[in-house]
């Protein structure tokens, strides 16, 4: 989440989201501040916007994928998948992926820091 604030300047964001998802990042735990969420309602809280639910497909049961885009150049998607039984559980279990300019679908694990 910083780097979109020291990428776009906040110019992709009206003043109200930044109040809120500053104060959503100070209302968490002290330790917690700069990692990715481990449930999606903790992004919902950074962002101070719900995800948008994709229903799983015949192919994809249980995957749970929610997406957020707090603008029209960020994509936070938030995703697992338990059908794929022989894949690294990086891929298997909750992870997110963060899409933006420079960064391409990029993984990251609940609890890793945040770019």
């Amino acid at each position: 989440i910083k780097i979109i604030f020291n990428r776009f300047k906040g110019e992709l964001f009206d003043k109200s989201y930044w109040k809120n998802m500053l104060k959503a990042r100070k209302d968490r735990k002290r330790g917690d501040q700069n990692k990715w969420p481990e449930h999606p309602k903790g992004m919902d809280e950074i962002l101070n916007i719900p995800g948008r639910n994709v229903p799983d497909g015949d192919g994809t049961p249980g995957r749970g994928k929610i997406i957020w885009n707090p603008s029209k150049d960020i994509e936070i998607i938030y995703e697992k998948h338990p059908y794929h039984t022989e894949a690294p559980s990086y891929h298997k279990d909750s992870h997110w992926h963060f899409d933006m300019p420079g960064y391409d679908h990029v993984r990251y694990l609940p609890g890793q820091p945040m770019p």
